[in-house]
């Protein structure tokens, strides 16, 4: 039975990876409640600074500084959390930048709600890169924020995904009332005794 739903999801990647677009990168599909339990930190949170990091390694990637407005799992209210993007998706004031197709993008006084998990060196990072963020948007005509996560560059893979699109691919929630994302995080917390 192991050799068959390996080989399933050997012969899944292989079709994915060989139909993806070239200006998308390829991530597996979590449900929320498996965002939630491979998550370290779970914040609602504003960024305050984002900079660009040249490692000596060459591997460039974005570091976000999220100050913690609601924390849903791994970390308290307040604190400051420092989150690495891989790229730099925006040009820096010599002009360079590094982009990376399906990184999350974040700008200083962003609202965010984020998945991270903890990486080497103490930094967290998108657990799904685009899927694992959502910006919240104010929308005036509906007077209530919107959750949207950045998922237009992305190509999200996954055997046991509960839906599909037109095209075959897994359907992603692009957009949530950030009000009932919250409520679901809050009882996703208090559910596992996070509260």
């Amino acid at each position: 039975m192991l050799r068959s739903a390996t080989f399933a999801f050997f012969l899944v990647a292989l079709v994915a990876a060989a139909t993806q677009r070239a200006d998308a990168t390829m991530v597996i599909f979590r449900s929320d409640e498996e965002l939630f339990d491979e998550s370290s930190i779970i914040v609602q949170g504003v960024v305050w600074r984002r900079t660009a990091l040249f490692a000596a390694n060459g591997m460039p990637r974005t570091e976000y500084e999220i100050e913690a407005v609601e924390c849903f799992k791994g970390c308290k209210k307040g604190q400051w959390i420092v989150a690495h993007a891989p790229g730099i998706n925006f040009e820096t004031e010599d002009g360079e930048s590094a982009p990376v197709v399906g990184s999350p993008v974040l700008e200083p006084g962003d609202r965010v709600i984020a998945y991270l998990s903890r990486a080497q060196g103490g930094a967290y990072v998108p657990l799904s890169l685009g899927l694992s963020i959502y910006k919240l948007h104010y929308h005036p005509v509906l007077k209530r924020f919107i959750a949207r996560r950045q998922v237009d560059n992305l190509t999200v893979i996954n055997n046991d995904a509960p839906t599909r699109d037109e095209n075959g691919e897994v359907a992603v929630t692009r957009d949530r009332f950030a009000g009932e994302l919250t409520e679901t995080l809050r009882a996703q917390a208090t559910k596992r005794g996070r509260r």
